[in-house]
């Protein structure tokens, strides 16, 4: 992502955690946003868990992107939340685009795509077809924002009735 932004001559920061606490470096990340006036956070494969002042501080604004129709299969990653979608004989699976909480995977939701599971499917081959709408997702909650976060369990039913 950092390689992608500099190619087309966006500003790129890097703020190390190493040797830091976790309040200590989202401390330092807070500051470096202000600064800058960010009012959107994107969380794009970042495999931490923010600390509670910064959720506070940030909330409403900082997102995340999980790799399944949430509420289903919270705090799964990579290649364990694929298999659980073809254990689960899911006939359907995406991702989603949430507001970050104080839980894992537990935020209001924003954006969900989804796509068809197939018989012969694979988590290898799931995981491939769902990257790029993670993507997608991400440019989508872009142009729209600010935009309605659902909760999740409103989300669901929503989607149920739908059906």
């Amino acid at each position: 992502i950092l390689e992608r932004a500099k190619t087309h001559h966006l500003p790129t920061y890097f703020i190390s955690a190493k040797d830091k606490e976790r309040r200590e470096f989202d401390r330092e990340v807070t500051a470096l946003l202000e600064e800058k006036q960010v009012d959107l956070v994107l969380c794009i494969g970042y495999m931490r868990i923010l600390s509670e002042e910064f959720v506070d501080h940030w909330y409403g604004r900082v997102v995340n992107v999980h790799p399944s129709l949430l509420p289903k299969y919270p705090g799964l990653m990579d290649l364990d939340v694929h298999q659980a979608v073809l254990d689960a004989g899911d006939q359907e699976s995406g991702c989603t685009v949430h507001l970050i909480d104080q839980g894992v995977d537990s935020g209001p939701i924003l954006i969900q795509k989804r796509i068809p599971v197939v018989p012969e499917e694979t988590a290898e081959s799931l995981k491939a077809k769902v990257q790029p709408l993670e993507g997608q997702a991400f440019i989508e909650l872009i142009k729209r924002w600010p935009m309605e976060a659902i909760p999740q369990t409103e989300f669901a039913a929503r989607q149920e009735a739908s059906k």
